[in-house]
């Protein structure tokens, strides 16, 4: 028993100097192991998205990349036809909302679009209301259709 005793301060300065080991250990793991461990693994996301879930201890390591909305806006629901969603596609959105290709003329009077329109061009242009076919006529006015059929406004015949 005396041993116990006589040893007695040995033991535990030893014990103390391991608990203050074990503490300082734990206290030199850095921020970025203790966000790995808890799974926010990433530091950065490709471009077109952003991080989303951020490590409390370090802003820097997040847990996700989700799209970008600022980049990647349009879908079904705010692309109104005859517009079609194109680009780059993140999950349900796209980069761009724009008119079809063959939406390509820009109708000058007397000619005039035949609906829909797109931003102001059409598929295709029509002499607007009012010309018609007439022959032999002196008209007042002509349209040429752009299958190339000629027709006019007031038909006067000879």
């Amino acid at each position: 028993m005396n041993i116990i005793i006589k040893n007695f301060p040995k033991v535990i300065i030893l014990t103390m100097l391991l608990c203050i080991f074990n503490i300082s250990n734990a206290l030199s793991q850095t921020t970025a192991e203790i966000c790995h461990q808890q799974g926010y693994k990433l530091a950065a996301c490709d471009p077109g998205f952003v991080s989303r879930n951020h490590c409390p201890n370090d802003g820097m390591f997040f847990e996700k990349c989700v799209c970008d909305t600022d980049i990647f806006k349009f879908n079904e629901e705010n692309c109104a036809s005859p517009k079609v969603l194109n680009g780059e596609k993140c999950e349900n959105n796209y980069k761009n909302c724009s008119c079809p290709e063959d939406y390509t003329k820009l109708c000058v009077s007397p000619l005039v679009g035949e609906e829909p329109g797109c931003e102001g061009r059409y598929k295709r242009c029509v002499c607007k209301e009012g010309f018609r076919s007439c022959y032999p006529a002196m008209p007042t006015a002509e349209c040429r259709e752009e299958t190339g059929e000629i027709k006019y406004m007031d038909c006067k015949v000879f």
